[in-house]
């Protein structure tokens, strides 16, 4: 079993959720605890751009509490 990489995130570093829809350059992944979610690059993609970060926050998703849910 492998271990889930954490969120990049400097408040969070929660494991991340890595979703199915792979593709050369990598995998989307979500973060249960902070609602960011981004790209896990994989290590053939890193290989050829070592300037990247292996997980990258591309945004968050609304919390409920600000759409008016408990």
């Amino acid at each position: 079993m492998t271990t889930r990489p954490a969120c990049p995130a400097p408040d969070c570093g929660a494991p991340v959720d890595l979703l199915d829809d792979a593709n050369a350059a990598g995998r989307t992944w979500n973060c249960p605890i902070c609602a960011r979610w981004g790209v896990a690059w994989s290590q053939a993609y890193l290989a050829n751009q070592p300037f990247e970060e292996p997980l990258v926050v591309l945004g968050r998703r609304p919390c409920r509490r600000t759409m008016g849910e408990p």
